[in-house]
């Protein structure tokens, strides 16, 4: 799915391009693309965790920081401590730190929060955002798997 949005986007760039625009010229068209090149880049970071997470959930880059506990807000900052434990070897106080400005302990949380919805895929609507993120994040998680079974550090 995230493909066909990707492509899409492309085919919108050249053709304001060949229009004689830049993508820069719409402020929100600039965002979405930025949001999703950082896909092409074969190594995941905290950072490009929170832009992916916070693009997919329809929030700008700095609102999973925001202290509200609203769920628009707190699913994917969760989704985001979650990915970030999974896919990366930064401490739990530094994922908490970058995404979402919370402590170690939320970032526990998060992870078993999210553990919980991957088994009992309730609520349907937070299930089907994890199995999105999941095709997204499919590569880094294939990439750290071999890492893995060969014993490497990232």
């Amino acid at each position: 799915m995230i493909g066909v949005y990707i492509e899409c986007l492309r085919e919108m760039t050249e053709f304001c391009e060949r229009r004689g625009f830049h993508h820069s010229d719409f402020p929100a068209l600039t965002e979405i693309i930025e949001g999703f090149n950082v896909l092409e880049d074969p190594v995941i970071t905290l950072t490009k965790i929170k832009k992916i997470v916070a693009n997919t959930s329809g929030l700008v880059y700095h609102e999973l920081d925001k202290k509200s506990q609203e769920h628009k807000y707190l699913l994917p900052r969760q989704l985001g401590h979650y990915y970030g434990w999974l896919l990366t070897d930064e401490t739990l106080e530094k994922i908490g730190r970058i995404i979402g400005k919370r402590d170690y302990s939320t970032v526990l949380h998060s992870r078993k929060r999210i553990q919980l919805l991957r088994e009992t895929k309730y609520p349907r609507e937070d299930y089907e955002r994890l199995k999105e993120l999941d095709v997204i994040f499919a590569p880094y998680r294939e990439k750290k798997k071999a890492q893995v079974r060969n014993g490497q550090e990232l």
